[in-house]
């Protein structure tokens, strides 16, 4: 439940921080679409229906253009988010290879240390809410 009009409700964002709302920003590489995530802040509802709970909306962290139909609802686990680390870590040394001419002598899927003299670190950013979960264990 919504704690008012205009109030923040956190038990809207702690239920939907492992199913967020997303929408489709590009298709290139691998996956399918790149998504702009967005997570709700809360349920709303309209002057005068309070009580009666109709003519509710829900708010989110990120805006969504007018007459955007193409809104996808994501579910994902803790090993879900852990596997996409897996991925990206796939993709990266994949497109590192391919840059480097392919050639099984110096790949980076192969040896470790060519791994780390061609990469110096990574950055994957989660939001709160991702992070939460992921150290969670849950």
């Amino acid at each position: 439940e919504a704690d008012g009009p205009g109030a923040f409700n956190p038990g809207v964002l702690a239920a939907s921080t492992a199913c967020p709302l997303g929408v489709p920003v590009a298709r290139e590489g691998d996956d399918a679409y790149d998504y702009r995530m967005m997570h709700p802040s809360g349920i709303y509802f309209k002057k005068g229906h309070e009580k009666t709970q109709g003519d509710a909306y829900l708010k989110n962290f990120a805006s969504v253009e007018t007459g955007k139909t193409d809104v996808v609802l994501f579910k994902a686990s803790r090993g879900d988010l852990l596997g996409r680390l897996t991925k990206l870590k796939e993709q990266l040394v994949q497109q590192i290879d391919r840059a480097s001419g392919g050639s099984s002598v110096n790949s980076v899927a192969l040896s470790s240390d060519a791994l780390r003299a061609r990469l110096s670190g990574v950055l994957m950013v989660y939001c709160a809410g991702c992070m939460m979960a992921v150290n969670s264990g849950k």
